[in-house]
């Protein structure tokens, strides 16, 4: 028996992708959920020996698309890529999945699969990006609608607070430049979690010395 190269395997597989998915396909009833730069990776089937073939060796192709575009594509058994960004309308994006896999031998079998990508929630800071030494408390808040949302703070990466507002008073801290950071954390309602983070640069600036003598 002719055993098919790599080659020869590879533009089967290819020839294959022009057609419509057959009835060997397994389509997902759900798509799971997942976050922009998150790294998903999916593992393809190990070879299935034989006892009538002297060796079965698979050939695979991967592809992942979005909006008819392909974003990802591989030949590995394991296919690895990073969730793209997802604009905040409509805030969503249908990835497929397809793994077309032959044996070498002719015959060819394809397996789909799919993800719902959320957007990241909008992030902004509302607050003065400069304070002076005799007016040191300042109120930093999330720009946008808080709702269904989740926060947490930072003042020169320190934990300050995890309201939609913290209050900043800023006595005792060195003058000079200081970074206000901001996260923020949305909950789908399937679990997935999906995070923004902003920042704002604050000058905290010292207070002229209005002290004065009598000249006698």
């Amino acid at each position: 028996m002719q055993k098919y190269q790599p080659i020869a395997a590879f533009v089967a597989l290819i020839a294959v992708i022009a057609l419509a998915p057959g009835a060997g396909a397994v389509v997902a009833p759900e798509c799971d959920g997942v976050a922009p730069g998150e790294n998903v990776t999916f593992v393809g089937p190990d070879p299935v020996q034989l006892d009538y073939v002297e060796e079965v060796v698979y050939y695979y192709l991967w592809s992942a698309t979005a909006n008819g575009e392909t974003i990802a594509t591989g030949t590995n058994k394991n296919f690895t890529f990073t969730v793209p960004e997802v604009p905040l309308d409509p805030g969503t994006l249908h990835i497929d999945i397809t793994l077309l896999v032959t044996d070498g031998l002719g015959c060819i079998n394809e397996a789909y699969d799919c993800l719902t990508a959320y957007a990241r929630p909008p992030c902004g800071i509302s607050g003065d990006n400069s304070t002076c030494e005799d007016s040191p408390e300042t109120t930093y808040s999330y720009a946008e609608d808080p709702s269904g949302l989740t926060f947490a703070w930072k003042i020169d990466g320190v934990d300050a607070g995890t309201g939609d507002s913290i209050d900043v008073d800023w006595t005792g801290k060195s003058f000079g430049d200081h970074v206000v950071t901001l996260e923020v954390t949305k909950a789908y309602d399937d679990g997935t979690t999906t995070t923004s983070t902003c920042e704002m640069d604050v000058l905290y600036i010292q207070s002229p010395d209005a002290s004065f003598t009598r000249v006698v």
